[in-house]
């Protein structure tokens, strides 16, 4: 099953980096929103 640790560590923080660079964006986009 586990073939190469090293490919799903780099797999996982690939996801994890374009979940983050999606959310960042429309995360601050909110904050500035909502600053008086």
């Amino acid at each position: 099953m586990k073939r190469s640790v090293p490919f799903e560590i780099f797999r996982y923080a690939a996801i994890l980096a374009a979940i983050a660079v999606t959310l960042v964006p429309i995360l601050w986009m909110v904050s500035m929103a909502f600053k008086p």
